[in-house]
């Protein structure tokens, strides 16, 4: 047999030193790294969601906001545990869970199995997550 061996290259997965947001069960998740990427993320309790298109992707962006802006914001929700000394502190990342928002956004892939997207940070107080076009 004359056939030519072609190499397999596998791409690390997104740990948890990653900067992603998985969307599935009706929810967005950013991870904790994700939400590291803005300066002092846990002042913020609620979210504004915006879309754009760019070349070869749609960005959709979530503007981080201290007060209730009504109708156009989320709310955010965050995991806390108590650490040694007994006081709550924020660990993890931020959820917004809104079935419908998830699913205006990736469809009702938003529904199903979790998938996992390239986050960046724009200004002070914005997530962008990137969906290939």
């Amino acid at each position: 047999m004359n056939s030519t061996w072609t190499p397999i290259i596998v791409k690390a997965q997104r740990g948890k030193k990653s900067a992603f947001a998985s969307i599935g069960n009706g929810k967005i998740s950013f991870s904790q790294f994700a939400c590291n990427l803005m300066k002092n993320p846990f002042q913020y309790h609620y979210v504004k969601v915006y879309a754009k298109d760019a070349t070869n992707e749609l960005l959709i962006g979530f503007e981080f906001i201290k007060d209730d802006a009504g109708e156009s914001s989320y709310t955010l929700s965050r995991k806390r545990q108590k650490n040694k000394n007994g006081k709550l502190v924020y660990t993890g990342g931020f959820d917004i869970t809104n079935k419908t928002l998830a699913c205006e956004l990736f469809g009702n892939s938003a529904l199903g199995k979790t998938k996992t997207y390239d986050v960046t940070c724009e200004g002070e107080n914005m997530l962008i997550i990137h969906l290939p076009s």
